[in-house]
């Protein structure tokens, strides 16, 4: 499985369907401003090459915190629902972990909702040694 860095405006496209899949909140006509926007603040991502279109995408940040020390943690993973049941995912996590490790972090972070639509993930997650260790609290300061 052949696994890039999307860092070119090119890449970044082939990206784009799966993204908004997973985060249909974002407008297609402001999903490459906002992707420039997460590289230019230190986030990488990386995404299976299956040509015109990523069949899965993966988007992570390394961080230090008192608490944590050096961590990865995973923004957005997700295999476009099409593409699902080959393995993209798992691969996708097997190279983050192998950054993690090759850039001294201490630990791997991921936060991933409740809903039934995630059930599949969470199986994932768990089968490659991730552990449920807290709740997340969110303060929307939107309203």
């Amino acid at each position: 499985m052949n696994i890039q860095f999307a860092t070119t405006d090119e890449q970044l496209l082939k990206c784009r369907k799966t993204i908004l899949e997973l985060r249909p909140h974002i407008a297609p006509d402001e999903y490459l401003e906002k992707a420039k926007l997460l590289l230019s603040e230190g986030a990488k991502m990386i995404y299976v090459d299956g040509g015109n279109d990523a069949p899965a995408v993966s988007v992570f940040r390394v961080n230090y915190y008192f608490y944590r020390g050096k961590n990865l943690y995973i923004d957005d993973l997700g295999t476009h629902s099409e593409q699902r049941g080959k393995g993209y995912a798992g691969a996708l996590l097997d190279f983050t972990v192998a950054y993690a490790k090759e850039n001294q972090c201490e630990n791997i972070h991921l936060d991933s909702g409740y809903h039934k639509e995630r059930y599949d993930a969470h199986r994932l997650y768990l089968n490659k040694g991730f552990n449920l260790t807290s709740h997340h609290f969110t303060l929307d300061l939107k309203k």
